[in-house]
């Protein structure tokens, strides 16, 4: 087994907002070592990390893979994104999620993974500095199961 360089990050002592550029670092770490199920799911870690810091910094509770792509729509969304690129590479990071468990993706679908992931979490980031604070949580039709699960506090 080896071991990685810097150990895992534990959320009560780390921000979330450290998490991601960890979890990305740790992921090319493992696909370094040709383990590719412990690479596919720091790829995924990278991601929701970068998802819950978004979250957090607002207000907005984030609990399920539901809620991740729920406010992952809504960062498309208020970013005033056409291309749909924040969805887009959502899908592909939940894809390398899926991956630790059904181990179907090559050691060089990883490496792409973690590029796409970087490429994610500049999304996230430029979104992030783009949506302020005190914007309101996911609403209206296309967020309605996101309302009705999370009651007032999404209905702001």
């Amino acid at each position: 087994m080896t071991t990685l360089t810097r150990p895992a990050p534990t959320p009560p002592q780390t921000p979330h907002s450290v998490h991601p550029d960890l979890f990305l670092e740790h992921a090319k770490e493992r696909a370094a070592a040709r383990d590719r199920l412990q690479a596919s799911e720091k790829i995924w870690g990278a991601a929701a990390h970068a998802l819950i810091d978004f979250a957090r910094k607002r207000g907005w509770p984030l609990t399920t893979h539901a809620d991740f792509l729920d406010i992952a729509r809504h960062i498309q969304r208020s970013a005033g994104r056409t291309d749909k690129a924040v969805t887009r590479l959502y899908a592909v990071m939940e894809g390398y999620h899926r991956n630790f468990y059904g181990d179907t993706r090559s050691l060089s679908d990883i490496w792409e993974g973690i590029a796409e992931a970087e490429e994610f979490l500049a999304l996230i980031a430029a979104a992030d500095e783009k949506i302020p604070p005190d914007a309101p949580p996911p609403r209206g039709k296309d967020f309605a199961r996101y309302a009705r699960k999370h009651g007032a506090q999404a209905a702001l």
